[in-house]
C-alpha cells in the first residue's frame, strides 16, 4: 500500500479528516495492545479498519484506495445521522439503516441474512445491491471458518460451485475466492477452471508490479497441466 493508496496525491485530504494510526503485530510479550488484530477480526495484512477513540471498530473499507475509504466514511456518517432521527422518533428508516451498515461490513452474514429477509417495501435497486453485499458477506463467513487443509479444499469447491452460478463477489473477497479456486482446480488437474480464476485474479491485480512474479509463476503452472493433460490422453 505504501507505493500505493498512502502515496496517492488524494490520501493527504483524506488522512486530514481522520487519524492514521499504524498497529504492528509482533508476537513480542506483554506489548500493549499486542492482540488488537485479532480482536477486531483481522483477516489478513494489511487490515484496514475504521475505530473510534475507545478501539470500536466502526466499519472498514471495501477496497485499499482512497476512494473506497472516502466511501466507507461517509458510510459512517450517513449511519450516525440515521441513528440520530431514529433516537428522535422518526419511522421508516429500516432499509437505510441497514444498507448503511452493510455498506460499513458492521453486520455478520448470518445476522444480515436474517434483516434483509424481514425488510419490507425494497425498490428494485435496493435489492440489487444488497444481494451483492450479502454475498461478498458470505464468501468473508466461509473463509473466516476455514482452519485447515480440508476446509480450504472444501472452501474452494464451494467457491467454484458458486462461481458457476455466476455468484462472484467484489472487493477484496475476490483474491482469497479465485486464489482457492485455483487450488482446487490444481488438486483436480482441472486446467480450464485453473485458467479461469487465473484469468479473474490477472483482470483484478495484474497491473500491480509486485504480483508479476506470481503470475508468470502460475501461467509456468497452467502450462504445465495443460501439458499434463496431454500425456494423459
Amino acid at each position: 500500500m505504501e507505493g500505493g493508496s498512502l502515496s496517492s496525491e488524494e490520501f493527504p485530504a483524506f488522512a486530514s479528516k481522520v487519524v492514521p494510526y499504524l498497529h504492528v503485530t509482533t508476537h513480542i510479550e506483554d506489548r500493549k495492545d499486542e492482540s488488537l488484530f485479532s480482536e477486531i477480526g483481522g483477516r489478513g495484512f494489511p487490515t484496514l479498519k475504521f475505530m473510534d477513540a475507545d478501539g470500536t471498530v466502526l466499519g472498514e473499507p471495501k477496497g485499499r484506495d482512497v476512494a473506497a475509504f472516502e466511501a466507507a466514511l461517509e458510510s459512517m456518517m450517513v449511519v450516525k445521522n440515521i441513528e440520530k432521527r431514529i433516537a428522535k422518533g422518526e419511522k421508516g428508516l429500516e432499509n437505510e439503516l441497514f444498507m448503511a451498515q452493510l455498506r460499513l461490513g458492521v453486520i455478520d452474514f448470518e445476522e444480515a441474512k436474517a434483516t434483509f429477509a424481514s425488510l419490507k417495501k425494497l425498490s428494485a435497486e435496493q435489492t440489487q445491491e444488497i444481494q451483492g453485499m450479502l454475498l461478498n458477506l458470505e464468501v468473508m463467513s466461509i473463509l473466516d471458518s476455514i482452519d485447515s487443509d480440508d476446509a480450504a479444499a472444501a472452501a474452494g469447491k464451494k467457491f467454484k460451485d458458486m462461481a458457476e452460478e455466476g455468484r462472484i463477489p467484489t472487493g477484496d473477497a475476490v483474491g482469497s475466492y479465485w486464489g482457492l479456486i485455483m487450488n482446487y482446480a490444481k488438486t483436480e488437474s482441472d486446467a480450464d477452471l485453473f485458467e479461469k480464476a487465473l484469468k479473474a485474479l490477472q483482470e483484478k491485480y495484474g497491473e500491480e508490479e509486485s504480483v508479476k512474479p506470481f503470475f508468470e509463476q502460475q501461467g509456468e503452472v497452467l502450462k504445465k497441466m495443460r501439458e499434463d493433460a496431454k500425456v494423459d490422453s
